[in-house]
């Protein structure tokens, strides 16, 4: 039964291809960063001390933008360390 997907499955594949093409046409047109997808960087687990109060603001405004805490705390420390 599955081989009468089969000639739809080149179609769906073109059109991903497509709209994905499309995306990064505009989104560099807008300016916006491109970024790696964050599944292809190596990570490490890393314990830190942080003060109630800070982690509770970070979390504010990390959420406010959409962002995770990881995210947000490597995107801080690397403008700092980029200076």
């Amino acid at each position: 039964m599955l081989y009468n997907f089969y000639p739809f499955y080149f179609e769906a594949i073109r059109d991903v291809e497509s709209a994905f093409s499309c995306y990064l046409e505009v989104a560099l047109k807008n300016g916006e960063e491109i970024k790696e997808p964050s599944h292809l960087m190596k990570t490490k687990r890393v314990n830190i001390t942080i003060p109630i109060y800070a982690l509770e603001q970070i979390d504010t405004y990390a959420k406010s933008i959409n962002m995770n805490r990881s995210t947000f705390l490597v995107e801080s420390a690397l403008k700092q360390v980029r200076i």
